[in-house]
């Protein structure tokens, strides 16, 4: 998923051609890490939460919160310690661009994602991007 990389690259540069390239490619090898993650269960929360970057990236926020919701519910289920921090963080990293459409929309992050800002705090106790919503 080096696709997923590359295209967020391409998105920063405004290279349109190569967005478009790297887009489908990164949906090809998604889909087909997708199918490989059903046999390798350990990949399937980082397959997620890269597919979720990638519909971020091409501008479709509520895939992407869809995408990291089933991360976090795969993480959780699988006791993936260490995958899903991750995510949390891609999320954190997202919601907080200037350019975020969704990133003072509290109820929209919870209603898509069905996680509370206190879920949060109770996990890591840190001030991190969640400390600025209202509890």
């Amino acid at each position: 998923m080096f696709s997923v990389s590359c295209l967020e690259e391409a998105v920063d540069n405004g290279d349109n051609p190569r967005i478009r390239q790297l887009a489908r490619e990164s949906w090809k090898w998604g889909m087909q890490a997708i199918k490989a993650s059903k046999k390798f269960k350990r990949d399937r929360v980082e397959v997620l939460r890269l597919l979720g970057t990638y519909s971020w990236l091409i501008g479709k926020h509520k895939k992407a919160l869809k995408w990291w919701a089933a991360s976090i519910e795969t993480g959780e289920r699988l006791k993936m310690r260490l995958d899903l921090p991750r995510t949390y963080f891609e999320i954190g990293k997202r919601l907080s661009e200037p350019q975020s459409p969704i990133r003072n929309s509290t109820a929209s992050v919870q209603r898509n994602i069905s996680i509370k800002p206190r879920q949060c705090s109770r996990k890591w106790p840190s001030n991190g991007i969640w400390s600025n919503w209202s509890m």
